[in-house]
């Protein structure tokens, strides 16, 4: 099971700095995302092996943009990193539900995960709780929260969570290259696309 945690942490999580210490912010940690660090935890969950992990950073772009890209699951194929398809499949009031499929290298099969999120878009927070419906995982839920990082408008404070358990095995080979694409890349490719919108 040790192994299926490493595992875990290497597909979803970048392991760049990252701390058992808690969630909790820190003089440091403030001074490394007014430096575009990207800061990512893990923490022990009680009721699972899998740690719970918990990014935050900064984009220098407004939250209504970044909120469209990371909402808009009919465009992270574009906009993610290892997405090989996404599509919603339907919106009831708040409630999204999407469809996504996860890119794994040669042998190893994708990874399918359905989810229904329920959305808040602003006006000062927007937020995006997603829990897995159908899919290859033992369970995938996880949340993003945008505000604007002190005050400034054109400038989004992101916190994003997640706890999943895939139910396929990767040997080692592969999780060590899936290290270097993972959460780090996702808001450095947020960072991008933010400022085209």
């Amino acid at each position: 099971m040790k192994q299926k945690q490493i595992f875990i942490a290497a597909l979803f999580f970048t392991i760049t700095g990252f701390s058992r210490a808690g969630f909790s912010q820190t003089q440091a940690q403030m001074k490394k995302l007014d430096a575009g660090d990207i800061i990512i935890s893990l923490k022990e969950d009680s009721g699972s092996e899998i740690p719970k992990a918990h990014l935050i950073a900064v984009v220098d772009s407004a939250p209504s943009k970044v909120w469209e890209i990371v909402s808009n699951c009919n465009k992270f194929k574009q906009r993610m990193p290892r997405i090989a398809n996404a599509k919603i499949v339907s919106v009831k009031g708040k409630r999204v539900t999407c469809d996504v499929e996860i890119d794994l290298p040669f042998p190893l099969s994708n990874l399918h995960a359905k989810t229904v999120a329920l959305h808040q878009a602003g006006p000062k927070v927007w937020t995006r709780k997603w829990k897995l419906v159908d899919g290859d995982f033992d369970f995938n839920n996880g949340s993003w929260k945008l505000s604007f990082y002190k005050d400034d408008p054109n400038r989004t404070y992101v916190e994003y969570r997640i706890h999943a358990s895939p139910k396929t095995s990767v040997p080692v080979g592969v999780r060590k290259m899936l290290q270097k694409s993972s959460l780090k890349k996702m808001i450095i490719n947020i960072r991008e696309h933010a400022k085209k919108l």
